[in-house]
């Protein structure tokens, strides 16, 4: 059965009032507290207005002791047969040749900082 239009005009005021009230709701809240709202623009660039700002914190290390992680062995992901983390095979020997997968992440301390080891 058609609508008559004393009813559409009621409906549209009342999605009207409604989109009116959220509206409304938006502007009385409270402002958005995230990094972008509260810092400047070119934030850590050289284009920052603000001096201090111009060059990026420290980067935090990702342990507390200087330690990265490590792979100990790898397991075929068919079979569940594990291997050696330093034997050169991509698959296993399993009916399926399943790929071999590292895992048991442990933990040893660095070794220097840099790429070449030093």
């Amino acid at each position: 059965m058609r609508k008559s239009s004393k009813d559409c005009r009621a409906d549209r005021a009342s999605v009207n009032s409604r989109i009116q009230a959220e509206a409304d709701a938006a502007i009385k809240a409270p402002s958005v507290m995230s990094f972008s709202a509260q810092m400047p623009a070119y934030t850590y660039t050289s284009l920052c207005p603000d001096p201090k700002l111009r060059k990026p914190p420290r980067q935090k290390r990702e342990h507390p002791e200087g330690i990265q992680p490590a792979v100990t062995e790898k397991i075929c992901l068919i079979c569940r047969k594990h291997w050696p983390s330093d034997c050169k095979r991509a698959t296993c020997d399993c009916k399926g040749q399943g790929h071999l997968f590292s895992t048991g992440v442990y933990y040893q301390r660095r070794r220097g900082g840099r790429a070449d080891g030093t």
